[in-house]
Order: structure tokens, then C-alpha cells, then sequence
């Protein structure tokens, strides 16, 4: 029998126009922000247990940044091949009584500016819902 996924989307403002679509996996949970009013994806919040790896930091111009009220440092690139722009922000939360921390990956697709202040205040302001045993 699978084990069943114990993450669960960051909850947000209820006024934020945004529903979550998820995805499960083996280890992680997936959480893609819709915006309802013209079902355009603002980010993507991946969760788990096991770190990931940076596209390529030093490709990346680096600002600083909040999300769910914890001090992040966001990547931004910018593809040579296709000119696109991604912003990707990684880090871990140690959880009492886990062995290992609860890792955090944000990513931002290209957008305008407006979305993408839009996405980063939502980030900033969402709560994580840490799992339970």
C-alpha cells in the first residue's frame, strides 16, 4: 500500500484570487498557483523532504527576498537560447522531531511585471502548512 502524501499547499490570503492545482509525487507535493480570473499560472511552490539544486547559481543575478515570512534569496535568469526569465528561490526548514528539513522550491515563470509583483507578494505573505508525522 502507498504511503500516503503528508504535504499540503501554503495556505493564502482568501481574497487573493488564486486557486492551487496539485500535484503528488513519491516524495513531493507540487503547487501550482492559478489565478481565477484568467487562469494564468502565477508560481509553483514544490515541497518535500529532499533538497534540490539551483539551475545554475552563477548564472544568476540574486536579489533578496521573503517567502512565508522566511528570508530567501531569489535567482533570477535569464536564457540565452530563448531570452525567457525565471525566478527561483530554494531553502530548507528544520522541523522538530524530523531527521531531515522540510525544503522549499519556489519558481517563478516569465511573466510581466505586475504578475510578477503580484506572485512575490503572495509568496511573501502565504503560510506554509508543515507536515505531521
Amino acid at each position: 500500500m502507498a504511503k500516503l502524501n503528508k504535504y499540503v499547499c501554503p495556505t493564502l490570503p482568501s481574497n487573493s484570487g488564486i486557486t492551487w492545482h496539485e500535484e503528488h509525487g513519491l516524495d513531493t507535493h507540487l503547487c501550482t498557483a492559478i489565478r481565477t480570473k484568467d487562469s494564468k499560472m502565477l508560481f509553483s511552490v514544490d515541497l518535500g523532504r529532499y533538497g534540490w539544486e539551483s539551475s545554475d547559481p552563477k548564472m544568476a543575478h540574486k536579489f533578496k527576498g521573503v517567502i512565508a515570512g522566511y528570508s530567501v534569496l531569489w535567482h533570477f535568469y535569464i536564457y540565452s537560447n530563448t531570452g525567457k526569465t525565471e525566478w527561483e528561490s530554494i531553502f530548507s526548514i528544520p522541523v522538530r522531531q524530523e531527521p531531515r528539513p522540510f525544503w522549499i522550491f519556489a519558481r517563478l515563470p516569465q511573466n510581466n511585471r505586475h504578475d510578477t509583483r503580484e506572485a512575490l507578494r503572495l509568496l511573501a505573505t502565504m503560510q506554509l502548512v508543515l507536515p505531521k508525522k
